[in-house]
């Protein structure tokens, strides 16, 4: 039986894990090694605005919304403003399950918005193609349309309003 002190030193020990997070900044990692994340113009609320418009324009469903700091104060705690979308098409990500079908536990997308210690809006989301390189997904086809699809929602939801 392992000690809970050999499991931490194990989880620290793995490169991934240890990484120490980057300083936010327009697409690039921070936050955790397979997070890509871009800072926002506005404030959280009009950012998340930004990506629903973008999301439906395209027909993209919105599945769920969750926002952290309304449940935090639910629970009688603090939580700077932080929001999570749930969005995809079917018609895409069931290509990448039909491929890999353990990559469902990742779909559908997730996108997190969120103002940071500094009072900046940061928009995040998991890296498309590292995400099916662990799963081993084959379909770089899909792998590509869903990495360009991110990157284009978040470069809308961010764009300046000047």
């Amino acid at each position: 039986m392992r000690t809970p002190a050999f499991v931490l030193l194990m989880l620290l020990s793995t490169p991934a894990l240890a990484q120490a997070p980057g300083s936010p900044s327009t697409g690039h990692r921070a936050e955790a090694p397979s997070m890509i994340v871009n800072q926002s113009p506005t404030d959280v609320a009009t950012t998340v605005a930004r990506v629903r418009a973008t999301l439906e324009k395209l027909k993209v469903p919105v599945f769920a919304t969750f926002d952290h700091a309304a449940n935090a104060k639910e629970a009688g705690l603090q939580l700077r403003p932080t929001t999570v979308l749930v969005f995809g098409n079917p018609a895409v990500g069931t290509h990448l399950m039909q491929d890999q079908q353990a990559i469902a536990l990742e779909l559908p997308l997730r996108l997190a918005v969120w103002e940071d210690a500094q009072g900046h809006t940061q928009v995040g989301y998991h890296d498309v193609r590292q995400m099916a390189d662990e799963y081993h997904v084959t379909d770089h086809e899909t792998v590509d349309k869903l990495t360009g699809f991110m990157a284009n929602l978040v470069k809308n939801a961010t764009a300046s309003t000047n």
